[in-house]
């Protein structure tokens, strides 16, 4: 079983400083969680675990609302770690769900076609 630890820093954070940080992460204990994954809103989100450090550019999206957008992240992610797909794979799903989700207005939820349609734009670079 996969154990996730998500941080979301404030928006004055920049993710290239935070990885030192994070960067403990791949330090973990067999009680730690195995995948640390922290988002930094417009730009993207890292992904730390034991066998290395990816960050995901997420797409350029006119924002309408940020409500739900950590959520969709999380649920995405996990929804595509549970059905085997390898945890740099899954975190791309997540930030092309966070990125449809705040083109929503209010509280709307993204759908998997708006979420599809994004995933080609999440660029994954290896850190």
């Amino acid at each position: 079983m996969s154990r996730i630890l998500t941080i979301t820093p404030g928006p004055a954070v920049d993710y290239a400083t935070s990885v030192p940080r994070i960067v403990d992460g791949e330090k973990l204990s067999c009680r730690s969680p195995r995948i640390v994954v922290a988002g930094h809103g417009r730009a993207g989100s890292i992904l730390v675990m034991e066998t290395g450090r990816f960050f995901c550019h997420a797409p350029v999206v006119e924002m309408r609302s940020r409500i739900g957008a950590g959520d969709a992240l999380l649920g995405a992610l996990t929804l595509s770690l549970s059905r085997g797909e390898p945890p740099q794979e899954a975190l791309r799903w997540g930030v092309a769900a966070a990125a449809a989700t705040v083109r929503t207005e209010g509280t709307a939820l993204c759908d998997l076609a708006a979420v599809g349609s994004l995933l080609p734009e999440c660029r994954l670079e290896r850190l």
